[in-house]
């Protein structure tokens, strides 16, 4: 994958969250709050995501979160700091538990390394942590990441990836490939992508 991120030419008339300037806008908003690995990895982060068929919703900018979505369908959730306070920067993987717990999905196979991988990065509600989240949906639930039970995963995001570096953005871009398959699958079929749900 390249390491140069993809210029996008910011128009000066539009609002920073418009789909014009949302991508210049997470870049610099990168390139200020990020450095070293953490930067490099954000930026190519970004740069696949847009040239990978997904679209930059930046509703959340405010919040330091942005979706990249698929058949307007959330596949992944960039957050960069300040957002929770968790880390310089996160990554949200938007699948659903039941494609994760279905195993392989038309045509993407997917190996024991990446089923081991997609169970260790399982996030656990902040909750059943000791700490607090503003989902609504404490205190967490029972999901199948291909084929293990695991308990207090968070209800809004199944997996969670802090700080992901080169090897382990690869991982998610694969796990990414299949999420988007459900969803253009259910989008040909049912003519909605919340199908796929």
């Amino acid at each position: 994958m390249s390491t140069e991120t993809p210029t996008t030419e910011n128009n000066e008339n539009a609002p920073q969250n418009s789909p014009q300037n949302a991508a210049p806008a997470l870049e610099a908003a990168i390139r200020e709050k990020l450095t070293g690995e953490a930067q490099k990895n954000a930026l190519n982060f970004v740069a696949h995501a847009l040239t990978s068929g997904l679209t930059l919703d930046a509703r959340y900018a405010s919040n330091s979160a942005y979706l990249f979505n698929y058949f307007e369908e959330s596949v992944f959730l960039l957050g960069i700091t300040p957002f929770w306070n968790v880390a310089a920067w996160n990554v949200y993987l938007g699948i659903e538990d039941h494609v994760v717990s279905n195993g392989d999905y038309d045509g993407f196979p997917v190996d024991e390394a990446l089923r081991e991988f997609a169970r260790a990065n399982a996030k656990t509600c902040e909750v059943a942590l000791g700490g607090s989240c503003g989902c609504g949906k404490q205190p967490g639930r029972c999901v199948s990441v291909f084929g293990k039970k695991i308990e207090n995963n968070c209800a809004s995001h199944v997996l969670w990836f802090v700080e992901p570096g080169a090897e382990t953005l690869e991982n998610i871009y694969k796990l990414a490939e299949v999420w988007k398959s459900c969803l253009a699958d259910a989008k040909g079929k049912k003519g909605d992508a919340k199908a796929c749900r």
